[in-house]
């Protein structure tokens, strides 16, 4: 099973290397507003800036043969990455080639429950790739981020992955709703197959 952030903590060490001393373990999947981050300013002999500007500037690094970063950017010394949509879309397809669907929960015991019916609903909607929208994005990454965790951190990613995709349409006008929600088919399909995830796939 491909683990999404964990290709993305490797993908990023290779990138940062080339103007930084940067480790796997440097590299937060796990960050707020963005994918991923690593204090490089703290891990390279350049100013921040100019070593984030020569990281980029080589070859883009690439995930299932799709460029990883869409925009890369510095933070309080952090280097702070956002992907690209074809990386979601390389990461989506293999999950769901991978995983098979959750059948709809009879009764809805919890929020994952709840989360799963309703991502399960969203996905009969079309829309392929992962939309654009940011709320989107970053709920899906968490969601992804449910193959990274074990045990009880698991179920913690879980749960916020579920609040988090039950909360997209919230705090949008009736048009915004319909447009995202016909854009979400393929990546609600995702995500219910992410809430329902476990290792016996």
């Amino acid at each position: 099973m491909v683990n999404p952030h964990g290709m993305a903590r490797r993908a990023l060490c290779t990138l940062l290397n080339r103007a930084a001393r940067v480790r796997e373990a440097d590299i937060c999947t796990d960050a707020r507003g963005c994918q991923a981050s690593a204090p490089l300013a703290w891990h390279t002999d350049l100013p921040p800036q100019e070593a984030l500007d020569l990281a980029m500037a080589g070859p883009m690094v690439r995930i299932l043969e799709a460029p990883l970063v869409e925009q890369a950017y510095l933070s309080g010394g952090h280097a702070c990455f956002l992907f690209s949509g074809e990386a979601y879309a390389a990461w989506m397809a293999h999950i769901i080639a991978s995983i098979p669907p959750p059948v709809l929960p009879d009764s809805i015991q919890n929020e994952v429950d709840y989360a799963i019916a309703r991502m399960l609903m969203l996905s009969r909607k079309g829309g392929r790739g992962c939309p654009a929208d940011p709320r989107a994005k970053e709920a899906l990454w968490l969601a992804m981020g449910i193959l990274d965790a074990a045990d009880a951190h698991r179920q913690t990613r879980r749960l916020r992955a579920a609040r988090s995709l039950v909360g997209l349409m919230r705090g949008r006008d009736a048009e915004d709703r319909r447009s995202l929600a016909a854009a979400l088919g393929q990546a609600a399909d995702c995500a219910a197959r992410l809430l329902a995830y476990d290792d016996t796939y």
